[in-house]
């Protein structure tokens, strides 16, 4: 129930509110039309959003290359249409894409992006804009309703983020509002008791932007306060099982790719396991060591040069040159799976192959 009206309570409100009649009187009489406090803050932020789109008509009308930051345009929107494969077809964080052209959000703005993409025509990059500024228009509508519903006394409140100057100006740089409406209905939840819900958007905020896990810390400090430590549990279960749910889909499509290793013979494993020795030995290179000589340096020299071999043959192998002659040869179904570790473990490709010395006792050999 509305208790607190606006132009009662705030000058600025009050002394605007002229040109509509002034302030609420005693008598007032509340929702005897059909203009209510929620409809009147839906046309508020569909006004506010097209005053947002408008800003960027130089931009619509020429395209979003020169001159989008001197008529304050700019937009990451149209270029990552293209940048990141979408206009393509690619799908975020699963089709197989150059490092520099995977999507850099979370999980969540990932699937949003995709549903703008798949909503667009093929390669209209002025399309995909639109579709995502209404998008984004349902995600601001959400926000402002669900700061309305917070604090049902104060419902006019919500009219500050409806007609907000951030967001009518950079609402459409990025996709921000999809995190935002998220927050806004998680607080909503929780100042209505319900603190698993609250939790579960708070996490689906997370998965969409990595700025709400802020407010895990005032969360915590208010169920300090109020010693309400099972609403925070649930609060927090919540916010970790919806993060999950988002995230482990993506994170099991990935794991396809080590399936081929999970099959492989043992002798591959003593392969890699000699490679990564020999990504050790690089890292930890220094001064030689003059030669330890005790009882059965025959047999230890023999088991080193074995393995120094090994890890020759390996490493060139990883180069694509073949092993060194002479040195020793990894068997054939341990060649192919080095160079194929390396690019899972780093797949833009700053791994590079270990450089193996030649042992001492083997220079004449």
């Amino acid at each position: 129930m509305i208790s607190i009206l606006p132009s009662r309570d705030d000058r600025v409100v009050a002394s605007g509110s002229e040109v509509a009649g002034g302030p609420a009187g005693t008598r007032v009489l509340l929702g005897a039309t059909w203009w209510n406090v929620f409809r009147v803050l839906i046309l508020m932020t569909a006004t506010a959003a097209a005053v947002g789109y408008l800003s960027k008509y130089y931009c619509l009308i020429n395209g979003w290359g020169e001159g989008k930051y001197t008529h304050l345009c700019y937009s990451d929107i149209p270029p990552l249409y293209s940048l990141r494969g979408l206009a393509d077809g690619a799908i975020p964080y699963i089709s197989d894409l150059p490092a520099d052209q995977v999507l850099e959000y979370p999980a969540l703005t990932g699937v949003f992006v995709y549903l703008a993409a798949r909503l667009t025509p093929a390669g209209n990059t002025d399309w995909f804009f639109d579709v995502n500024v209404i998008l984004l228009l349902i995600c601001w509508l959400v926000a402002v309703i669900a700061t309305a519903l917070a604090q049902r006394s104060r419902p006019w409140d919500a009219a500050m983020v409806a007609l907000a100057p951030g967001i009518i100006l950079a609402g459409t740089i990025n996709w921000d509002l999809l995190p935002v409406a998220l927050v806004a209905v998680s607080i909503a939840l929780w100042a209505h008791n319900r603190p698993t819900w609250a939790g579960v958007f708070l996490g689906l905020g997370i998965a969409a932007k990595f700025y709400p896990l802020l407010l895990l810390g005032p969360m915590f400090l208010l169920c300090w306060r109020a010693r309400a430590w099972g609403a925070f549990a649930r609060y927090l279960l919540g916010a970790i099982v919806a993060w999950l749910a988002v995230n482990v889909p993506f994170m099991l499509a990935k794991l396809r790719r080590m399936v081929p290793l999970l099959r492989l013979q043992p002798g591959t494993w003593r392969g890699l396991r000699v490679d990564l020795a020999g990504a050790h030995d690089r890292r930890s290179s220094g001064p030689a060591r003059p030669a330890q000589h005790h009882r059965h340096r025959p047999a230890a020299a023999g088991v080193r040069g074995d393995r120094a071999a090994r890890m020759a043959g390996s490493a060139g192998t990883a180069r694509g040159a073949g092993p060194v002659p002479g040195r020793g040869r990894l068997p054939a179904d341990e060649q192919g799976v080095l160079p194929a570790v390396r690019d899972l473990v780093d797949p833009v490709g700053r791994a590079r192959p270990a450089q193996v010395a030649r042992p001492a006792h083997l220079a004449d050999g």
